[in-house]
């Protein structure tokens, strides 16, 4: 059998392993080819950098770091990752050590120029990184931070700290929100451009700051135009706040005295009511200066700022009038930012009237599920324990992630719940060690490297198409297991059982092109053949028999489930939509019935299996969905045609838009999001990965390449095994990918893991029982450390407690590890 792509790389390793003269040879050949792009080459260096006891590893390892830092090769990204590989100097050096994690430890002063090139790079993991080190430096770099941010007058303008006109600068941004103020030399610049322009994010930036001015004399100049009951202008308006809230004593009496002087006939007591807003604000921000509002009886319109405003400044009577069930004050609460959140919860310390528990957490079926910052869960648990409300503690420290509630039991002392079903829980917490559970929380990466747990081989095959069946198999097949049906060049349609890598059905055809294939369920397979290019037949293959169901003119270019009943539905090239049955009757649905136009019409389709969904996609201008038993279909307007889409959810499509760009849409208001930063080249489509919320792409050299987050971002990327292209499958539970190859090689990936580091550090009211299926199997089938087996067991005992009557755990049945060689 011809050797791949990846065994040829291991041989030229291996060979440049040696020390004698044909290694070193073999080295300098393998280098020297891999510096002009060899792919072949390219993959030996990986494979190299990955061996810890090869001679050239440190080499390797150096220039797969130049390559993706410099040259953006991104099928050497994980293996960047996993080596911990540096480029060796410029733009490459700050660029890998930011994918790493490493940037603020090892940059300098003359580093700093290239940080909005980081803060802008198309690699999330390099942006959040760069935006993480901006946040930490200190000392020099972070003098040369803010220098690098204020060297051009041209950043003072109205659209960096403004925010109009569309700008955006990333590191003036992250500097404004740090809570340490900018050095001495910058802060008198930063007051007087802001009282010149009260606007954007400075202002909140320079109160929260409260760093008086070491000059004062512009802003008693701005205060002399200021008349009781008129509108102040800008600067007015910025000048007073700055006195009531910072100013010393002469100039908050002087301000006062501007605002309240009876100097007109006119004047009502009224105060503008822009500057009163604005006012109140600040001062949730500053309440030792709420002195003026509070003697003049000033509070924001709104009614949830108001109850806020009037918690923090310390007047409990109006806020009872207002507020007197704490419900306001809850939304407030969950809207505002932390430094508010601080005061709000010493006010309630003081108070000792409000519902901690409600205002914090909030009411509702969907409160307790909600992820609460650590210092909130901390001080409410704090507070229940110190009022010895066990049963309230008890029920709020046991709905949190399994690593914040092992901190926190602690607090019970010798109090323990009644029933013998809430002691267990809680004696697990109690006996775990919070220290080791959060190392295993934190070991447990978010994205673990896309690698196969098992790989299938057809000799002599050329696959052509993949699909997982939905539910659960037919009789006589291995409980528990999946089936995979594989459509092939040499053996027609094949369905192997996943869990003992048999075919356990096979129907073989020789002569037309097999196109697709879809498992409908129940023993059920659907296939598209053609015949002399003209005549296309779907057809359905069930017990051994195989029936047409339908003849088309076009090729079949969509074929997809709709239901876990047997529906499907498939799309032809000149837009013909059909819908099929369980039983087998197909219909064809006439798109200008639908309202589904456009020149040229959609000739894709996909679905959500859930609700039965349909998008219609290759219309130049929209997008159609359609709806189960609608008799007309929504037309989403687009900025470019749709090539490719996949449900995340039922609301939500990730997109593949003609120009190769990767985005979401909510189909709630047909809005897109914002695009990602990188692109997706070539003809393949978006697979859901609704378990994680990404999506995964094959490329025409067979790569795996994953997109996460919103907006998607390209996050792994994965080396083809012979730089071919291939089909990909996704289970419809999301648990299993698989990958086909020409040369007859199947790659299964386990799923699950990914989704395992959400569940973990999310909170366990918001979990489901099918999460207590997750732990326990990947428990039961992955290797973990120590600490974070510790981890995910704790969790799987808070989940038996949660769902102990509503899930029955074991049945699954997965592939053995390794390779397996299917005899046809």
């Amino acid at each position: 059998m011809k050797p791949t792509a990846r065994e040829r790389a291991e041989r030229a390793a291996a060979r440049s392993a040696g020390r004698g003269l044909r290694g070193r040879w073999a080295g300098l050949r393998l280098f020297a080819t891999a510096r002009r792009t060899s792919d072949r080459s390219r993959a030996a260096i990986v494979r190299i950098a990955r061996t810890p006891d090869h001679r050239l590893r440190e080499r390797a390892r150096l220039l797969i770091a130049d390559w993706w830092g410099a040259e953006h090769d991104s099928r050497v990204r994980q293996a960047v990752v996993e080596t911990g590989a540096v480029a060796g100097e410029g733009f490459a050096r700050l660029r890998t050590l930011a994918l790493l994690g490493r940037l603020g430890e090892s940059w300098g002063e003359p580093d700093v120029g290239q940080v909005r090139r980081l803060l802008a790079d198309h690699d999330p993991d390099v942006r959040r990184n760069a935006a993480a080190a901006c946040r930490e430096a200190a000392g020099p770099v972070f003098e040369a931070l803010w220098d690098e941010a204020l060297w051009n007058e041209a950043m003072w303008n109205e659209a960096l700290w403004g925010g109009s006109a569309g700008a955006h600068d990333a590191l003036a941004e992250l500097l404004l929100r740090r809570d340490a103020p900018p050095p001495v030399p910058h802060r008198d610049r930063l007051w007087r451009r802001w009282l010149a322009d009260p606007a954007g994010p400075l202002g909140d930036a320079l109160f929260r700051w409260a760093l008086p001015l070491s000059d004062v004399r512009p802003v008693a100049a701005a205060l002399d135009g200021v008349r009781p009951g008129a509108p102040c202008e800008p600067p007015q308006r910025a000048a007073l706040l700055y006195a009531l809230l910072l100013g010393d004593a002469p100039l908050r009496d002087a301000a006062a005295s501007r605002l309240t002087a009876p100097l007109g006939e006119d004047f009502d007591g009224k105060f503008d009511e822009e500057f009163v807003e604005e006012l109140c604000e600040r001062v949730l921000l500053r309440p030792d200066a709420a002195g003026f509002c509070v003697e003049r009886g000033l509070a924001p319109r709104d009614p949830v700022r108001r109850a806020l405003f009037y918690v923090v400044t310390r007047q409990p009577g109006q806020h009872r009038a207002l507020d007197p069930d704490g419900g306001l004050l809850s939304l407030a609460y969950a809207s505002a930012p932390p430094a508010v959140r601080s005061r709000v919860r010493d006010a309630m310390v003081a108070n000792g009237e409000l519902d901690l528990v409600r205002v914090i957490v909030g009411d509702g079926p969907r409160a307790r599920g909600a992820r609460l910052p650590d210092e909130d869960a901390r001080y409410l648990a704090e507070r229940l324990a110190e009022r010895r409300e066990w049963d309230e503690f008890w029920a709020f420290v046991r709905d949190l992630p399994v690593a914040a509630a092992a901190g926190l039991v602690r607090l019970a002392g010798g109090w323990a719940p009644r029933g013998e079903d809430e002691r267990r829980y809680f004696r697990a917490l109690r006996d775990a060690d919070p220290a080791t559970v959060e190392e295993g929380v934190a070991r447990l990466v978010e994205r673990p490297p896309l690698e196969p747990y098992a790989v299938l081989r057809f000799p002599r095959h050329w696959i052509l198409d993949l699909s997982f069946s939905p539910g659960r198999p037919a009789p006589g097949g291995t409980g528990g297991a999946p089936r995979l049906a594989v459509a092939s060049i040499r053996h027609g349609v094949s369905v192997l059982d996943l869990g003992t890598a048999r075919v356990v059905e096979s129907y073989e055809e020789h002569g037309p092109r097999l196109d697709r294939v879809l498992h409908v369920g129940d023993g059920v397979v659907a296939q598209v053949r053609s015949f002399d290019g003209s005549e296309h037949r779907l057809i359905r293959c069930a017990d051994g028999a195989v029936r047409t169901l339908r003849t088309t003119t076009g090729p079949v270019t969509s074929l997809v489930l709709t239901g876990d009943d047997g529906g499907f539905a498939a799309c032809t090239a000149d837009g013909e939509l059909l819908l099929g049955g369980p039983g087998g009757d197909v219909r064809a649905l006439d798109p200008a019935a639908f309202g589904i136009g456009g020149d040229p019409p959609p000739d894709r389709i996909g679905a959500h299996r859930g609700t039965g969904r349909i998008v219609a996609l290759g219309d130049r201008a929209d997008l159609h969905l359609i709806e189960p038993g609608s008799r007309s279909a929504t037309a989403l307007r687009t900025a470019e045609p749709v090539v490719g889409a996949a449900f995340l959810d039922a609301d939500t499509l990730v997109c593949k838009l003609k120009s190769g760009t990767v985005a979401r849409m909510s189909l709630a208001d047909g809005r897109t999001g914002p695009p990602a930063r990188t692109k997706q080249f070539g003809p393949g489509s978006p697979h859901a990965l609704p378990r994680t919320g990404e999506a995964v792409f094959m490329c025409v050299y067979g790569d795996l390449h994953v997109y996460g987050g919103d907006p998607p971002e390209r996050v792994q990327v994965r080396s083809s095994p012979d730089d071919e292209s291939g089909r990909l499958a996704v289970s419809p539970d999301g648990s299993l990918l698989a990958a086909g190859y020409r040369d007859g090689r199947i790659d299964l990936f386990d799923l699950r893991p990914r989704e395992l580091a959400a569940v973990v550090r999310g909170p366990v009211a918001g979990l489901a029982p099918r999460h207590l299926r997750l732990v326990t199997e990947c428990l039961g089938g992955t290797a973990f450390p120590a600490a974070t087996r510790a981890a995910l067991d704790l969790l799987r005992t808070a989940l038996e407690h949660r769902f102990r009557f509503d899930v029955e755990v074991g049945g699954a049945v997965r592939l053995a590890a390794g390779e397996h060689d299917i005899g046809l």
